[in-house]
């Protein structure tokens, strides 16, 4: 898959990045839509309780991405990295803040 001098990523492995610009969610769709296309397999019930780990209420699922404050994107991409279950994390700058975070929500 990709090589840097030294280093590879096992063939098959999913790898997750999270961007700090946002520019991997899509701002026209709902977190609702979001979350549900990132999912192997699409169980509501998953997505939802996942969502609620990352102080997404049911009230705020059906909202546009791009209407969300910069914080509440964060918490989307961050949602929708759990969902995707990588096996590799990129963040791309440090955000030491968020590993206690995830570690809680990963469990």
């Amino acid at each position: 898959m990709g090589t840097t001098e030294g280093s590879k990523i096992a063939q098959g492995t999913k790898v997750g990045y999270y961007r700090q610009d946002f520019s991997t969610l899509n701002f026209e769709d709902t977190i609702f839509d979001s979350l549900m296309a990132v999912m192997e397999k699409h169980i509501e019930q998953e997505m939802r309780a996942t969502a609620a780990k990352f102080l997404i209420t049911g009230e705020m699922i059906h909202t546009k991405i791009g209407s969300l404050s910069e914080g509440q994107k964060g918490l989307v991409a961050l949602a929708r990295l759990v969902l995707q279950k990588p096996g590799l994390l990129i963040l791309d700058e440090p955000t030491n803040h968020w590993l206690v975070f995830l570690c809680f929500s990963v469990k």
